[in-house]
């Protein structure tokens, strides 16, 4: 004999959880705390792919003012470490879907987090406007791989 169906929406019959497939008995999932899902680690490592990028570019544009005084730049010029970042990111989003379908997503992603750290830290030692500029687009290639690339 069929059980009754509920009686109303978002009312459930014993045993049943949210997405409509039954509970093992005792009412939890194995492998983790009774009636609470694990996030996958994917969105973590996309979130922090994301995370550095943006502390990357936040680190980069305060401190302008010590690359003026550190370097000797005119003011004009500094408008191109944020402006090198921004046209290398905007040249390879679509290349970056095109890539993580081509050679995968994870690989991609992996490529882009070596890349973006590699660039950073050869704009933390470098000694001149020129390798700055160098490091930001090492950096740049980073960020374009970090999100998810369309389906």
């Amino acid at each position: 004999m069929a059980e009754p169906a509920p009686a109303g929406p978002g009312r459930r019959l014993r045993g049943e959880s949210r997405d409509h497939h039954p509970q093992p008995p005792g009412g939890h999932r194995p492998g983790g705390r009774p009636g609470r899902r694990r996030t996958p680690a994917r969105p973590r490592l996309l979130l922090l792919g994301l995370f550095m990028s943006f502390i990357e570019v936040t680190a980069a544009i305060s401190t302008l003012r010590a690359m003026q005084v550190d370097l000797g730049v005119a003011p004009a010029d500094l408008s191109w470490v944020s402006s090198t970042y921004t046209l290398v990111v905007a040249a390879g989003v679509l290349s970056g879907g095109a890539f993580g379908e081509r050679y995968g997503r994870r690989r991609v992603f992996l490529l882009g987090v070596a890349a973006l750290a590699a660039g950073s830290l050869a704009v933390a030692v470098s000694d001149g406007f020129a390798q700055v500029l160098a490091g930001r687009s090492a950096a740049s290639a980073g960020p374009w791989s970090c999100p998810p690339p369309s389906p």
